[in-house]
């Protein structure tokens, strides 16, 4: 072949070469990024509209029907979400992949604009804005204080800006922050007293504090500007500004309220370890390194602790950089153990230390080279291309492997080791050739899958091809060329030291040729148990549970909390740190992060739950879920749900696996049959925990009516009611108060003592058109009742969601139990859908199998171009099925299930089963082509063969031994894949040396006899050919 007689001939151009080949890679080592996941745009934009005190019924009516009715219109729309709440309405789009994200986006503004017009004349401007699940917070930093106020303005203008300074460091949100707020505080009676509205108070407010220009002074060449400075300049002058004149003597504000410099209202509150805390969720810009990011935050904290005020205290609540990490250098490991065990079975089955190290060669030069594709393609080391390297350990040395086999074949047959590296090579190189792309190209199909999840893989698929692709490179230039130097004849490889090891080889060998003789003697029988082997195989499939990606021991898990939907923030509060002191006192834990009302309503909360590291904890992560679980159920008048993080592959939304929507016209026949579905649930499918709904009907709310003739006659319209009841109740911006360079709100509302009963708002007064007073009593009626919290749609129907975890239960059983339950009870005008990480689970599992079939069929083409045969690939590609038994059954014995990584798997399967059956069937057609009978060509091309399959299989078992092992951190990821190629590779290999030559002679008679038909339909016609007349030549 010229690529390795070059290579032979020209041994110094060959290691320039391969030393360019590994400083590329070095180079781009040194500029890849680190992140837990590959950096993904998910196609989803969400449109956030204000509807000041609108019900979630109006919300819907007058603001989310309008602007899902226009984005419905968009090309590439692939689902609509909307969320009705009081007052906000939240439309999510969600695109196909194949959309440009940025386009879409500027679509979605575009139609927003045109409908903006529609909206009510109160709505707020819609907000656009692109998901990016990368800018969420990596590290939440806890900073706590005895001074709410003071440890807040120091979070918000002093920490937050150093640490905004920080590269790659993108948005900080605060927890638990409450902006510092000038509130005053009005007393309804003195205000009534002295003849004042709501609104000319606030009026007033505005008018007493104002910065006006003006205009300029000019004196020859000199020229000023007169600025007036009617700003209030201190909180305490703000009691002594005039609202009103009554008989010529000023009202001040103190005269009818009290002014306090605070905090705005609380509607939420965060600890961390049960101590009041403001929170600082650090995020990364997108596509900045999370772990550079983290390194320079850690920086900037030692220097601020230096000047921190002694009453406070800062520490790092969570630092997800830790854990990407710790998971990348432990799949690190895993790859260098894997190529230890590698070189191992390469040393023991050729017994030379030379030959080991001509081989170990392949894999730093591939490994390595493969770092700077990764640079050029901008990837990141991340779980999957690490994943990916570290699969292709055990791999990249096979085709290293076969070729020097081979060589030392033809050496030991008398050549010099400079002639038996041409030779050999060159009798291999075809071989080699097809086996690498026909498993570089089993990963295509993977690169390129459909779904979110292809894009997660995309990285994945394009890093394992190109190791392949170069351990090839390796195999045909740098082995040939050192095996030519450096090889020594056989003796050196009848050392005593492996005296052993060799009789068991010849051992091995001797028994199967025993057994192929059987085998090609007994064809029916053979392929009988490859038959029954292959139902079997079937059989472990409907078996094995199915999920999109198993339970991670993640050191961490979320708790999420909820009280009744009436419930307040003081409520909620006192059972959220009953649940504190609960999660406090297991001996697991490290810390938690604690909040409730922020990221939800008042009866809301959540902890973020930090444990110990897996091998300082004698229990794993979800026995200690389980146990929470139990004992957080004993807290009476708040629900806990105990979930582990959630899925890379879903686009936000709720973390728990299992999400199943319900959709239909009438809310409340929603409710009902989505509580039917949860009991029927909990019976049938007791793994199923945690389950609970997305909507909430009780929602207490008081309806203010009014009596449209009173108020004509008095002159009070609807819009100077509800002016006077947003004010004091609601609390309203009357003006700013600037201090230190920074604004602060300054806010009018009735005091707390006036504002506790429904009835408190009838003895507010109005100004009526005669100049008169009138309590509100007088026009509005009060009514009371519960309303709706949320309303959910989906594709334009309404909807409720049923979210649950699961606790000895597959994602793929809970979501059929749920189908056969919702077929058999909801009537029509009702459908079902899954959503969330469901609806993921589906759609990869669809995915998968299709990128199987795809693999087969472009491994079937690839291996009929290089035979220049439509039969011989399948009699190679027969050791597919073969695998099927050993992966499904090694994955059910060690009580793993069929996931995304086991498919992967058996997708690696596809290629590395058809490596082992090219170099059998190719050596044979070799020897055929010789003139060899071909009985015996299979004789000897098994025995041939036999070593360098058992070399090429174990070097991959022994690769990926360390995932399959599990010991490091996310291991629970790679185990299935790893467990799967063990499992599939041990079976093929055994019944792949037995069935394939089986097989090969039954395609060669299938072929000889239909051509031998084809003849004699030729020479005597079609039903001549069939009759006894004209017997077969």
């Amino acid at each position: 072949m010229f690529l390795s007689e070059t290579a032979i001939r020209r041994p110094i151009f060959t290691v320039m070469a391969m030393t360019a080949l590994v400083l590329f890679g070095y180079l781009g080592y040194r500029s890849l990024g680190v992140n837990r996941f590959p950096d993904v745009d998910f196609p989803t934009v969400t449109v956030s509209t204000v509807l000041p005190g609108a019900s979630p019924e109006v919300v819907e009516s007058a603001v989310t029907d309008v602007i899902e009715n226009e984005l419905s219109a968009i090309e590439g729309v692939k689902h609509i979400t909307s969320a009705s709440r009081l007052g906000v309405s939240t439309v999510t789009v969600e695109f196909e992949l194949e959309r440009d994200i940025d386009i879409a986006a500027q679509d979605v503004r575009a139609k927003v604009s045109a409908v903006a017009g529609q909206l009510p004349r109160d709505a707020e401007p819609p907000t656009v804005d692109k998901l990016d699940i990368s800018a969420q917070p990596i590290m939440w930093i806890a900073l706590m204080g005895p001074d709410p106020q003071s440890v807040g303005e120091y979070a918000r203008w002093t920490l937050r800006p150093r640490l905004q300074t920080v590269e790659g460091v993108g948005n900080i949100l605060l927890g638990g922050y409450r902006e510092r707020e000038v509130r005053i505080w009005v007393d309804r009676g003195r205000l009534e007293a002295h003849d004042l509205t709501a609104g000319e108070f606030v009026q007033a407010l505005q008018e007493q504090n104002v910065e006006v220009p003006g205009g300029n002074l000019e004196s020859g060449a000199r020229e000023t500007i007169v600025k007036i400075q009617g700003e209030v300049p201190s909180v305490e002058e703000f009691g002594g500004l005039v609202v009103a004149y009554r008989d010529g003597a000023p009202i001040r504000v103190r005269d009818v309220a009290r002014v306090e410099d605070g905090l705005e209202p609380a509607r939420g509150a965060a600890r961390y370890n049960q101590q009041t805390t403001i929170g600082l969720g650090i995020a990364p810009r997108s596509g900045a390194n999370a772990v550079a990011v983290a390194e320079g935050v850690h920086e900037r904290l030692e220097e601020l602790e230096r000047t921190l005020p002694e009453s406070m205290d800062l520490q790092i609540a969570f630092d997800g950089s830790e854990s990407i990490e710790r998971s990348i250098a432990d799949a690190q490991y895993e790859l260098l153990y894997g190529a230890f065990f590698a070189i191992v079975i390469v040393l023991l089955f050729l017994r030379s230390w030379r030959s080991t190290v001509i081989i170990a060669l392949a894999i730093p030069t591939s490994i390595i080279g493969t770092f700077g594709f990764m640079s050029a393609f901008d990837f990141t080391l991340n779980t999957f291309t690490v994943l990916a390297l570290a699969l292709a350990v055990g791999i990249v040395i096979d085709d290293a492997i076969v070729v020097l086999e081979n060589v030392y074949r033809h050496m030991e047959e008398g050549r010099d080791p400079r002639e038996a590296a041409s030779v050999g090579t060159d009798e291999i190189a075809l071989a080699i050739i097809a086996t690498t792309f026909s498993l570089a190209a089993v990963f295509l199909p993977v690169a390129f899958m459909r779904g979110i999840v292809g894009r997660f893989l995309f990285e994945f698929g394009v890093t394992v091809a190109v190791a392949i692709l170069l351990s090839l490179l390796v195999a045909l230039t740098l082995t040939p060329m050192l095996s030519s130097r450096f090889l020594r004849h056989v003796e050196t490889r009848r050392n005593p030291a492996y005296a052993k090891i060799g009789q068991s080889l010849d051992w091995i060998e001797a028994r199967y040729k025993v057994g192929l003789d059987w085998a090609l003697e007994h064809r029916g029988l053979t392929m009988g148990i490859a038959g029954i082997a292959i139902v079997v195989g079937l059989v472990f499939f409907v078996l094995l549970p199915k999920e999109l990606t198993p339970q991670v021991d993640e050191s961490a898990f979320v708790i999420a909390s909820e009280a009744p939907v009436q419930a307040s923030l003081a409520y909620t509060n006192e059972k959220q740190e009953a649940l504190e002191e609960i999660v406090a006192g297991v001996p697991e834990i490290q810390g938690f992060f604690s909040a409730i009302g922020l990221w939800g309503g008042a009866n809301q909360g959540f902890m973020f739950v930090r444990i110990d590291e897996p091998g300082e904890r004698d229990r794993s992560q979800e026995e200690v879920m389980n146990d929470l679980r139990g004992r957080l159920a004993q807290v009476p008048g708040v629900n806990a749900y105990v979930s582990s993080m959630g899925s890379a592959f879903t686009a936000g939304g709720d973390g728990e696996p299992f999400q199943y929507l319900i959709q239909g016209p009438d809310l409340e026949a929603l409710r009902d049959h989505s509580e039917t579905l949860m009991a029927r649930l909990r019976e049938e499918v007791p793994g199923l925990v945690d389950m609970r709904t997305d909507m909430r009907l009780q929602k207490p709310e008081v309806r203010v009516e009014m009596d449209r003739d009173k108020a004509a006659a008095m002159g009070i319209d609807v819009s100077n009611i509800a002016d006077v009841i947003n004010v004091l109740i609601g609390s309203q911006e009357a003006t700013i108060y600037k201090e230190g360079g920074h604004r602060y709100d300054v806010r009018v509302r009735v005091e707390e003592g006036q504002r506790n009963q429904p009835a408190d708002i009838t003895e507010l007064a109005a100004r009526t058109e005669d100049g008169g007073l009138v309590r509100l009593g007088n026009v509005v009626s009060l009514s009371e009742g519960t309303g709706i919290n949320v309303i959910n749609r989906r594709d334009r129907q309404r909807a409720i969601k049923i979210v649950g975890n699961l606790e000895g239960s597959s994602l793929g059983e809970a979501v059929g139990a749920a189908d056969r339950i919702a077929d058999e009870t909801l009537p029509d005008g009702y459908s079902t859908a899954v959503t969330g990480a469901s609806e993921t689970f589906q759609e990869t599992f669809q995915s998968l199998l299709f990128a199987i079939f795809l693999a087969a069929v472009i491994t079937y083409m690839l291996l009929a171009s290089q035979f220049e045969s439509m039969v011989h690939p399948f009699t190679i590609m027969g050791a597919v099925p073969l695998a099927a038994i050993g992966a499904l059954g090694l994955l059910l014995v060690t009580g793993m299930s069929l996931n995304l990584y086991s498919f992967i798997g058996l997708v690696l399967l596809v290629g590395l089963v058809v490596k082992n059956s090219i170099l059998l069937v190719d050596y044979t057609n070799q020897l055929r082509a010789r003139g060899m009978e071909r009985d015996e060509a299979i004789r000897r091309a098994g025995p041939v063969r036999l070593r360098p399959i058992l070399m090429t299989t174990l070097t991959i078992i022994f690769g990926v031994s360390p995932i399959a092992l599990g010991f490091s951190e996310g291991a629970e990821l790679r185990q299935p894949m790893a467990v799967a190629v063990i499992g599939g590779l041990t079976t093929s290999t055994l019944l792949t040396l037995i069935v394939i030559p089986v097989l090969y002679t039954l395609m060669d008679d299938g072929v000889a006899w239909a051509g031998r038909r084809i003849g004699a339909i030729r020479r005597h016609g079609w039903r001549g050919a069939w009759t006894p007349a004209h017997p077969e030549p």
